[in-house]
């Protein structure tokens, strides 16, 4: 070997950057940083709108083979055993109550409301819809709706198809 000839040497820091280069940008630590710091903004941003503002709020029900149940935005949901039901009613009449754990928000009102025909009672309604659906059930009664007549006309029909098969 000669002495002016150079052992060839690698600069490590060179060829990290180009193993960083050839990988996509979110799988850089760079990139990684900045996905973690979007999301963390993203699910901040939908925290504080959901809890400030409820006009989004909606009425979610769901049915299985043994029980129906009800929630309202980020409520706990009520669940009724079939079983446990007493009378399903479809009505147009005016239903009326003082709020006593309740929130209104733009569409409805939602929570426990009391009135001197059956005492407290669990209402989950849209306003605008004048047709309610009354359970009377073993542990009370809940009255709620639909978005329009037609969804709570069907969410009667399925109740009553639902009672008649468990009976």
């Amino acid at each position: 070997m000669k002495r002016e000839e150079e052992i060839p040497t690698h600069d490590f820091e060179d060829l990290r950057e180009q193993e960083e280069e050839k990988k996509p940008f979110f799988a850089t630590k760079r990139g990684n940083a900045i996905s973690m710091l979007l999301m963390l903004v993203i699910v901040a941003g939908v925290l504080a709108v959901s809890i400030g503002n409820s006009s989004g709020a909606s009425l979610t029900f769901a049915a299985s083979e043994t029980a129906f149940g009800i929630t309202f935005a980020n409520e706990s949901p009520l669940f009724i055993e079939y079983s446990d039901i007493l009378e399903v009613t479809l009505t147009e009449d005016t239903i009326s109550g003082t709020p006593v754990d309740a929130m209104d928000w733009d569409s409805g009102m939602a929570g426990i409301y009391e009135n001197s025909e059956w005492g407290e009672y669990h209402l989950y309604a849209y306003s605008s819809t004048g047709q309610y659906i009354i359970i009377e059930y073993s542990d009370g009664i809940l009255v709620f709706n639909g978005k329009n007549k037609r969804e709570t006309r069907q969410i009667y029909q399925k109740l009553e198809k639902k009672l008649n098969q468990t009976s």
